[in-house]
């Protein structure tokens, strides 16, 4: 988070776009130590010998994370 201003800079971004892009890597960060914790429980238990845990996890996470984003994106958009 401590780069999320100065990157879009680095990466050559114009200064239209600068703010959001930092503001959107800042919240793409605070995400990231759940996700690192995700993965630690998930390789301790595939460690021990259980896979079935793990799998369900990724398959659940998987499966129902990108239907609740997209959900109103799609049934917002009317076809007439």
């Amino acid at each position: 988070m401590a780069i999320s201003g100065g990157l879009p800079v680095w990466l050559g971004g114009t200064e239209a776009i600068r703010h959001d892009a930092s503001l959107y890597f800042m919240i793409v960060c605070m995400g990231l130590p759940a996700l690192q914790f995700e993965f630690f429980g998930a390789g301790m238990l595939q460690s021990s010998g259980n896979m079935k845990i793990p799998s369900m996890m990724r398959a659940k996470k998987s499966d129902s994370l990108p239907v609740m984003i997209d959900s109103p994106r799609i049934h917002s958009v009317r076809i007439t």
